[in-house]
């Protein structure tokens, strides 16, 4: 398999627990062996690297973030020919199918790791994506940034996002991964794959924004879902469901014996 075809179709090394070992006679080349993701859940992202929006304006990461809004980073690149669509087609299907409004709720940044990719590159991109999301001429709500190659590395590091350029196909070989981003700048979750679920995108916005967006409801399905670190979505809980039935049941049990108590006391009022 050539680095070319790797890339084509994402090399999405380190971007799924391994369900199997690999034959002995399947080879990854060199270029894709260091492509991963090294979590760094909890770390922040560094706020004031400069980047281009699909405007021209100069602008930093710091701008989309602080207030209570989370972010949904994607690294990926234009000239890709097949995964980083994938990937921004799928967050684009999860956000139109969650009640939470980008640019209100929370912020989608795709920032380019190729440093040729220009202004009108980021520009039609984004066009395609606030289209998909229902979103269009809406900017604010799906930012695609380009920028110099040393923001950019720096930008990859801080998140952990490892990937490799390959001169002869002219191409990189990249994971497959959208971070979530807390409003202070905080690493909160990653989400693997390009078949995202609009549960398991809703939910890590909510947890990012430590409840401070989505609903009452939301903050209850947190409580019965738990995020999995190993199939990397989030699941039933079922301690989650213990809790919230024991506390269902005690504010039965108490309604309970007030209505008794009532008729009980009536029942002495009238004499009976």
């Amino acid at each position: 398999m050539t680095a070319t075809l790797l890339a084509m179709l994402g090399v999405v090394a380190g971007t799924q627990p391994a369900v199997a070992k690999k034959p002995e006679s399947v080879r990854i080349p060199p270029i894709a062996r260091n492509v991963r993701i090294d979590e760094k859940l909890g770390a922040k992202i560094p706020t004031d690297l400069h980047f281009v929006d699909a405007t021209g304006a100069k602008v930093t990461l710091g701008k989309y973030l602080g207030g209570e809004k989370p972010m949904l980073l994607i690294l990926a690149y234009h000239r890709c020919p097949m995964l980083c669509s994938l990937v921004i087609q799928s967050v684009a299907k999860a956000v139109a199918d969650i009640s939470l409004v980008p640019g209100e709720d929370f912020v989608v940044v795709t920032v380019s790791i190729d440093p040729r990719d220009t202004i009108d590159d980021a520009a039609r991109a984004q066009e395609r994506a606030l289209a998909e999301i229902g979103a269009p001429g809406n900017r604010s709500a799906w930012p695609f940034l380009v920028g110099e190659q040393q923001d950019i590395e720096k930008l990859a590091d801080a998140i952990g996002f490892r990937y490799a350029y390959d001169p002869r196909s002219k191409l990189y070989a990249h994971p497959a991964v959208v971070t979530v981003v807390a409003p202070d700048g905080m690493i909160s979750r990653y989400l693997y794959g390009i078949d995202l679920s609009g549960r398991d995108v809703r939910l890590s916005l909510v947890d990012a924004s430590d409840g401070k967006v989505g609903s009452v409801i939301d903050r209850i399905l947190l409580t019965c879902f738990h995020y999995d670190p190993a199939s990397r979505r989030y699941g039933v809980y079922v301690v989650g469901f213990f809790k919230i039935g024991g506390a269902i049941l005690l504010l039965m049990t108490a309604i309970g014996g007030l209505v008794l108590w009532r008729i009980e006391r009536r029942r002495r009022t009238r004499g009976d």
